[in-house]
């Protein structure tokens, strides 16, 4: 399991990500309504020629304030914006060109679009779920009403097509609502990336050390419980960060926080791959050693973090004070005859004759 916590600045990047996607997508738009402009052209539809011209240039704004986009909220409204242009130009097609044509399957895209959005996280409150609904029943009513009209109104200004346009024009309509939805679906699974990436980082890892929480440590610890490997050689230590609360107390929480978040740190910085550090509770930290370190390395690696610990100077806040921090260490190996909760009960004991030997030590068994 990887040891270091995930940068938060996914949510910026996801942001940027998808800011980049929905314009390619605006300009994909464009380029659509200016090959439709260019058909309505050929064939003398003023009317739907119009309409195009509006629509591109709709995408062109759009696709320049997608570009500017600096936050999720916005996103998603300019994302809508295109949802309501879709189904505008599809009634106007539809009712101009006919029910043949295949326009009007456009809806099931957009049906499909809020779908998504109605089983997100962030969709489930009672207003957006009710808007979420009355958005599909005016899709439904549209798709009827459509039918109804086109099949038995006789409209003045309906154009008229030959066969193998007809038959071609429905066929890439139909090829282009599949790929509409597969990028609904794929912007709904960014989303739901998204929403992991953030409950997992609060739910796994400390957010002042930057380490795994409890929880997260005791993943790690099934997963070398449940593997098949040899354990011979796993190890657990429990840290302590000596009289801690007198730095609390004469320093205030505020230097407590940086004391934890320096030692979260060297952690980091100075364990190899396979040695996972966590912040246990308050100011307790558990390191575990995977089966292929041995303890003789383990011990050395632990002596180098107690020994650069005792050498960071803290400033008081004071001019040209400082203050240091020592640690005390607790080490236990791996028994067929002891439980993980055992172990690490053995490790927490070490950890104990360390601090009654005057602190600052290292006790391994």
């Amino acid at each position: 399991m990887d040891n270091k916590i995930e940068d938060l600045s996914f949510k910026v990047k996801d942001l940027q990500s998808d800011s980049i996607t929905y314009g390619k997508t605006s300009l994909g738009l464009m380029s659509f309504h200016i090959a439709f402009l260019i058909f309505d052209l050929i064939y003398g539809y003023t009317f739907m020629a119009f309409i195009n011209c509006l629509s591109i240039s709709f995408y062109l704004v759009l696709y320049k304030l997608f570009k500017e986009c600096k936050t999720r909220v916005k996103l998603i409204r300019l994302a809508k914006s295109i949802v309501y242009e879709i189904m505008i130009y599809m009634i106007f097609s539809t009712m101009f060109f006919g029910w043949d044509c295949g326009y009007q399957y456009w809806l099931f895209s957009m049906f499909c679009s809020y779908l998504f959005a109605y089983v997100a996280p962030d969709r489930t409150d009672a207003i957006r779920r009710a808007s979420t609904i009355f958005f599909m029943c005016i899709c439904l009513v549209a798709f009827v009403s459509l039918y109804i009209i086109t099949k038995y109104v006789q409209l003045p200004y309906t154009a008229k097509q030959d066969d193998a346009i007809v038959v071609t024009t429905c066929i890439v309509n139909v090829i282009l609502v599949f790929a509409a939805i597969g990028t609904y679906n794929n912007v709904y699974i960014r989303q739901m990336e998204y929403k992991y990436k953030m409950l997992h980082n609060i739910a796994d890892f400390d957010q002042l050390t930057g380490l795994g929480n409890r929880y997260y440590m005791n993943d790690v610890l099934l997963e070398i419980e449940n593997s098949r490997i040899n354990k011979q050689n796993f190890c657990v230590a429990m840290l302590d960060i000596d009289y801690f609360k007198s730095v609390n107390d004469s320093y205030g929480h505020d230097k407590g926080d940086e004391v934890l978040k320096t030692i979260g740190k060297i952690l980091n910085e100075n364990l190899p791959e396979g040695v996972t550090p966590g912040r246990w509770g308050g100011e307790e930290f558990l390191i575990v050693a995977q089966p292929d370190i041995s303890l003789e390395e383990f011990v050395n690696l632990l002596e180098i973090i107690r020994l650069k610990i005792k050498q960071v100077k803290f400033s008081t806040g004071e001019v040209d004070k400082t203050f240091s921090c020592t640690i005390s260490v607790g080490v236990a190996q791996y028994n067929p005859n002891l439980s993980i909760p055992d172990i690490i009960k053995k490790a927490d004991d070490n950890l104990y004759k360390a601090k009654k030997l005057g602190r600052d030590k290292l006790i391994y068994s």
